[in-house]
């Protein structure tokens, strides 16, 4: 896979609890979700288009060439003027087009998108925003015929009606829940939907929410918010239902007015929720693996007169662009703080939901003056397969020699480890020992790497190994998966004294 042409990649951190905010500016060039634009650019020329996120919304960027030699490349950058992500290929060599895929952007914020051409390259180009992943595969207004219909037969307590280009769900009585398909939806089981959402209830207030992998009327999750600024998770197998969440509160539901998007993220066992684009609520679960369909459901309280009437409209889907059927392997990572760094490396599909944060560590340091690679466990001897691990790393060395520093992993013992490195000339690679040889693997030079200050990420998933410096992708590489220790490395060229010191060291851990 082609080397990232890219910049370093930076972190924003911001937090927000409200919706999408007005900003001034001039709508010239602007995007939107689900809105596809189309521009042209020149040889050496590029063009801008703006738009508006808040802290923690899932987007995903496309440009695609549709005239012309173009090669597309785009840089996406904060209202300062500082980048956070860009993307040239995103399938070299078989596709040239540029994505980013599933990003969390990380503050409330104006940002730009600007679209180049890589070399002399020059063309028209397609450039779409949307919410979750980049594939739209559902996009329903709710004019025209109307196919949805009621899970179950309607009844006096239940009504599905069109209602001037919405769909309206009605329902009367005590503790009753009405749930609304369209059978002719395709099912999906990894995919990110959002929809407008009017409700309104009685006294007691309303309850809304989506189905989701509904499969048929006794099999589904089912997720609730209601006027309470409350939400919760159920599941539904075999017609038994199981609460995984029950009834919680979240500022950012607080004080809705009943008009708000809500939108749910599943990818494989993670559940992310929310609330006009803002994460209300994440989990894992799998009971319900299996594709299904998507729903929206409106429920009662316990009060015999309680009412709640829902409309809701554009209701859009979106699901991952695949690569020979799987999940395309980002170029570019944000950096960041374990707990934020790993819920993003969840969405972009590099690592499983189900793992859980089984190792941090604020600093640890390691020494040595002789020539060679030394060594210095952590976790206390725990053992993993199938894992993440990132640091910040920086040294100092008492000479003008070659030193580094890096990560090691899979260690059975002195001679049988994975070494994953960098070195202050800006030399990076991965090594595996066995005995006294070290099998080729990963290696290569940039300049941008230069200097004694680096994030490390190393990803280990079965057979394959990811290799991440600075964000950007180093390599990958065939893995064994063996079962082995983790730890700290100083590298020495020269005898040389080094001192590396690791910061924020953390470890995803799936297997355990």
């Amino acid at each position: 896979m082609e080397y990232v042409k890219s910049i370093l990649a930076l972190l924003l951190l911001g937090s927000s609890l409200c919706g999408i905010p007005a900003f001034a500016q001039d709508t010239t060039n602007s995007l939107t979700i689900a809105s596809p634009v189309n521009g042209e650019i020149s040889a050496g020329s590029t063009q801008d288009w703006r738009f508006n996120a808040v802290d923690g919304q899932v987007l995903s960027f496309a440009v695609n060439s549709t005239s012309g030699d173009l090669d597309p490349r785009f840089t996406i950058t904060n209202s300062k003027g500082e980048p956070f992500l860009s993307n040239d290929d995103y399938a070299y060599p078989d596709n040239l087009n540029a994505l980013l895929e599933a990003v969390t952007m990380p503050r409330l914020d104006t940002y730009t998108v600007t679209v180049s051409g890589t070399g002399q390259t020059a063309g028209s180009y397609n450039l779409t925003m949307q919410s979750g992943f980049s594939q739209t595969v559902v996009d329903d207004n709710f004019n025209g015929s109307l196919a949805w219909e009621a899970m179950t037969p309607s009844s006096a307590d239940f009504t599905v009606t069109g209602d001037g280009g919405q769909i309206a769900l009605a329902v009367t009585g005590s503790d009753i829940t009405g749930i609304a398909i369209d059978p002719q939806q395709i099912d999906l089981s990894d995919f990110y939907a959002r929809v407008n959402v009017n409700v309104s209830g009685g006294q007691d207030g309303w309850v809304v929410g989506m189905t989701l992998r509904q499969q048929d009327a006794d099999n589904y999750y089912l997720l609730n918010v209601r006027s309470r600024g409350e939400w919760r998770f159920l599941v539904h197998e075999n017609g038994v239902e199981t609460v995984i969440r029950d009834w919680i509160i979240h500022p950012a539901l607080a004080n809705s007015t009943g008009t708000f998007t809500l939108g749910v993220m599943a990818d494989a066992s993670g559940f992310d929720f929310f609330y006009n684009d803002v994460l209300f609520g994440r989990l894992s679960n799998t009971i319900l693996a299996k594709a299904g369909k998507i729903g929206l459901s409106v429920r009662t309280s316990a009060a015999l007169t309680s009412q709640t009437t829902a409309h809701f409209d554009d209701l859009i889907v979106s699901v991952p662009t695949l690569a020979d059927g799987k999940r395309i392997i980002p170029n570019q990572v944000s950096i960041g703080q374990p707990a934020v760094m790993t819920r993003d490396l969840q969405r972009r599909g590099l690592i499983p939901a189900t793992g859980q944060l089984s190792l941090t560590v604020p600093e640890s340091f390691i020494e040595s003056a002789r020539p060679g690679i030394d060594r210095v466990s952590l976790a206390r001897g725990a053992t993993y397969r199938n894992l993440a691990m990132g640091t910040t790393v920086s040294w100092d060395a008492a000479g003008d020699g070659l030193t580094g520093c890096g990560l090691v992993l899979q260690a059975k013992d002195d001679t049988n480890y994975t070494l994953a490195y960098v070195d202050h000339s800006g030399g990076y690679g991965v090594s595996q020992r066995q005995g006294n040889q070290f099998t080729p693997g990963i290696f290569a030079e940039n300049t941008a790497h230069a200097g004694n200050q680096h994030a490390l990420l190393v990803i280990l998933r079965g057979e394959t190994l990811l290799f991440y410096v600075d964000g950007l992708l180093g390599g990958s590489m065939s893995n064994s998966p063996t079962e082995g220790s983790i730890g700290n490395a100083v590298i020495n060229f020269e005898p040389i004294r080094t001192s590396c010191k690791f910061t924020d060291t953390w470890v995803w851990n799936w297997d355990n």
